[in-house]
């Protein structure tokens, strides 16, 4: 491994740490920017000034007084701003205000403030805090529906709404300007490979985007890795350039790792296992870490790489991936231990694959789940902590889509299995109508592909599967696979 050209000669990963974070970020373009909000009077100022530090005292209180005051100054702010024409400011006492009413239980207040956020944001572009205010309105919608308080029926329509605009938030870039699509999209877990195409990844936050690129041959990989991604599993994310002592000197580009807090949890730790993990699997290896940008909570989110400039960006979004809802939904069901998904590799002409889900992962993608009730499914989204509820939503949305691919695929071979079902038992062969359905259940929750292209990779199982059925009865009429087989099947 070598750092900005000087070879690592110690293993000691926190001083390497210590050397990448120094480095430069090498980002030729900053496009997408956060929301500022605009200058205050200084009465302004002092008010906000006040009415927050009394709200970090009830915090450390639990003081009712303290709240009480602090509601009163930020409703004091919101007046203000209004009167002169400051909507930032009223967006920011308002959004304060709806933590105040949360805390004290006050839902009517907190949705009241939460809609007038919703509102501004809309009006002055602010995508981000639009997108995590509806997420908390959906959020506290489901609270109601779990507490009885409100009928599915009553805010099905305004549930349904809110979905649609945040996942058209999310997938738009949530920075709300410079909508580049051009390029291909790795997402979270995944890697691509490219010489010509150009390509980029999104929502890094205490995740680590690593860009490999070998100069001379314009080759070069993605990978968004998180918190389950072991160094050993990055090695694939050489695919194509070799791994032992042949292999040419390449350069890295590292983001993400960032110092966050989401929700009161404290995502650092991770961040640090993260960016550990990436410089361990560098360490025996001709890598040469040329720039980063870690640590930083204002950092880019979504970066993208020209491989035959080596230019590197930061876009609001990138790709127009159709696929994009169903690749997120196996985020939100999967564990530890995950492994780094080929999303593509454009060097072998491969463009964006269809998805393979495991039998674990098919398991939770079952053909009833899409009609499952919307509380329970909300709760299912729920991921780890620390994760913004506008994610859950996002989530939620993900795996409704996944199931539906799910079923589309398994709807597809067990109809081919059925017509040869049909042929079979036109020759006097027999099979019990429980067994039937037992071979079908098996087909829809076993691994297979979905998405584009799903139906030309699960022909191998179809093919195997309509070999077991004719070997099962070769002593007698009664066709009796072993459903095991279904199961335990392994794609070549």
């Amino acid at each position: 491994m070598l750092i900005n050209g000087q070879p690592v000669y110690t293993n000691d990963v926190n001083a390497i740490l210590y050397a990448i974070h120094n480095l430069q970020s090498g980002l030729t373009e900053r496009t997408a920017k956060n929301y500022a909000a605009t200058e205050l009077s200084i009465t302004m100022r002092v008010i906000h000034s006040a009415a927050h530090s009394a709200l970090s005292h009830a915090n450390k209180t639990k003081s009712q007084q303290d709240l009480a005051k602090a509601e009163s100054l930020f409703k004091q702010a919101v007046g203000m701003g209004r009167a002169y024409g400051d909507l930032p400011s009223v967006v920011m006492a308002t959004n304060a205000l709806t933590t105040i009413y949360q805390r004290i239980g006050n839902k009517k207040e907190a949705l009241s403030c939460l809609k007038q956020v919703t509102e501004l944001c809309q009006q002055l572009n602010i995508h981000r805090l639009e997108s995590h205010s509806l997420g908390q309105i959906y959020a506290l919608r489901i609270d109601q529906l779990k507490s009885g308080e409100i009928s599915l029926a009553s805010v099905a329509n305004e549930l349904t709404e809110i979905r649609a605009r945040v996942c058209t938030l999310i997938e738009g870039g949530l920075d709300g300007e410079n909508q580049d699509h051009e390029g291909y999209l790795v997402s979270q877990r995944e890697y691509g490979i490219s010489n010509s195409e150009r390509m980029g990844t999104k929502r890094v936050s205490d995740c680590v985007a690593m860009i490999l690129r070998e100069p001379n041959s314009h080759w070069a990989s993605l990978s968004h890795i998180d918190y389950s991604i072991s160094p050993q599993a990055l090695k694939v994310t050489l695919d194509g350039i070799g791994d032992g002592a042949g292999m040419p000197l390449i350069n890295a580009h590292l983001f993400g790792a960032k110092m966050i807090k989401l929700r009161d949890v404290d995502l650092s730790e991770k961040a640090k296992r993260n960016i550990k993990s990436v410089i361990e699997f560098m360490l025996p290896r001709n890598i040469n870490v040329v720039s980063s940008y870690i640590f930083d909570p204002q950092g880019p989110s979504c970066i993208a790489v020209d491989p035959r400039s080596g230019k590197l960006t930061e876009v609001a979004v990138i790709g127009s991936d159709s696929l994009s809802l169903l690749r997120t939904s196996l985020i939100s069901i999967s564990n530890t231990n995950a492994q780094l998904k080929k999303a593509f590799d454009l060097t072998q002409s491969e463009k964006y694959k269809p998805i393979f889900l495991s039998t674990n992962d098919a398991n939770h993608f079952t053909h009833g789940m899409d009609n499952v009730d919307e509380v329970d499914l909300f709760k299912l989204c729920c991921m780890s902590e620390g994760t913004q509820v506008d994610q859950n939503v996002y989530h939620v949305l993900a795996v409704k889509d996944m199931c539906k691919a799910n079923n589309a695929a398994s709807r597809a071979m067990t109809n081919q299995i059925d017509r040869y079902l049909h042929t079979l038992m036109k020759d006097g062969l027999t099979i019990e109508p429980n067994h039937k359905s037992a071979l079908f259940h098996a087909v829809y929750q076993s691994a297979k592909f979905v998405g584009p292209g799903a139906d030309e990779r699960n022909e191998e199982k179809v093919d195997y599967i309509r070999h077991e059925l004719t070997s099962s009865c070769r002593y007698d009429s009664m066709i009796n696979i072993d459903l095991r087989k279904v199961t335990n099947f392994s794609f070549g």
